[in-house]
């Protein structure tokens, strides 16, 4: 099994962490943010903390780097101390600032083409109806059938701006669905963003299976054999003041309270702000993201069925999910069936 280092800027990416941990790899994991350091303690012991990890980067990277270790970041500054390496898993350099259309075309690149092509449909907003906090507030993830050529030609054009700063990992860019176009025709692209991307990294790796997801950061083409997916934040205040893409720098911490997963499906739910002390789970009082949500299935209605009795069924007190997730599909599905795509 190949050596993974894991380089987190806040919590975001420690549950792909664990996951790699539970698929028998060594995974050594550093939060470049002191501040969210805390972020599942008991279950992994940091690799650098605190100064020595601003110190050390340069000989982390050359260690990781002669282990041939693969490394997974979402750090644009940790990024930089492994630029030109082949087995980096980052962010992209060119990622627009501007948010994305509610309907997206995802991918994943593995450095030379595209591969695991899936439609996503986003809900923004942290409350129903799309108000409050402008943060994504669900995701559903739609396999269908057969991908139009048309749009993976479009997807296509991404291709070489991200084979030049050698990108790999997972895309997604907003597309323009015209129901007077037919699907033989090019959709225009709104934007894109490359990277771990929030929402999509939960839907996509917990498809991952037979590839698991070591598999997949090896080289082999993902198998998405469900058509839905639906990923659900499950969160407590003071959440987004400091968590994603938040302009607000506050000092505000979320309480330490238990988390009771004893009724659900642990491989049902994406931990976030949490640790273990004295053998119980609890949050870890951080940025209040406590968990993402993510059921699959065939088909739509039973998925976000199971994903909202889940975040139900979540024990912690004052959780604040969106009760409507996924209420644009509907009408996108429609919009995709009379424009002939095969669903």
């Amino acid at each position: 099994m190949p050596k993974i280092l894991v380089i987190s800027q806040t919590h975001h990416l420690l549950p792909l962490a664990w996951r790699l941990k539970q698929e028998g790899n060594e995974v050594d994991v550093i939060v470049a943010r002191d501040s969210f350091e805390p972020a599942w303690a008991g279950k992994f012991e940091k690799l650098l903390r605190g100064r020595k990890k601003r110190e050390s980067q340069g000989p982390v990277a050359e260690a990781a780097k002669e282990s041939e270790a693969i490394v997974l970041t979402d750090s644009t500054d940790w990024a930089k101390q492994f630029k030109g390496y082949e087995r980096l898993f980052a962010m992209s350099a060119n990622e627009p600032a501007s948010p994305l259309p509610e309907v997206q075309l995802g991918a994943w690149f593995d450095g030379e083409g595209f591969m695991g092509a899936h439609l996503l449909v986003e809900d923004q907003g942290l409350w129903p109806g799309g108000m409050g906090p402008s943060v994504p507030g669900g995701m559903t993830m739609f396999v269908p059938q057969e991908m139009p050529e048309a749009w993976m030609r479009a997807l296509g054009t991404l291709g070489d701006p991200l084979k030049s700063e050698g990108f790999r990992g997972l895309v997604r860019a907003g597309i323009s669905l015209d129901p007077e176009a037919p699907l033989e025709s090019e959709p225009q692209l709104l934007g894109y963003q490359a990277g771990w991307n929030f929402l999509q990294m939960h839907a996509f790796s917990g498809l991952l299976d037979s590839p698991n997801l070591t598999q997949l950061l090896e080289g082999f083409q993902p198998d998405l054999y469900h058509r839905f997916t639906v990923a659900l934040p499950v969160t407590i205040a003071p959440w987004p003041l400091r968590g994603l893409r938040s302009e607000v720098s506050c000092n505000l911490n979320a309480k330490q309270v238990p988390i009771g997963l004893e009724a659900v499906k642990t491989g049902q739910v994406f931990l976030h702000d949490m640790m273990v002390r004295d053998g119980q789970i609890q949050t870890a009082g951080l940025d209040g993201l406590v968990a993402v949500v993510r059921w699959s299935g065939q088909g739509f209605g039973f998925v976000r069925h199971k994903a909202l009795e889940t975040a139900g069924m979540l024990q912690l007190p004052e959780a604040q999910y969106r009760l409507d997730v996924g209420a644009g599909v509907g009408q996108v599905l429609m919009m995709l069936e009379e424009l002939g795509l095969t669903l």
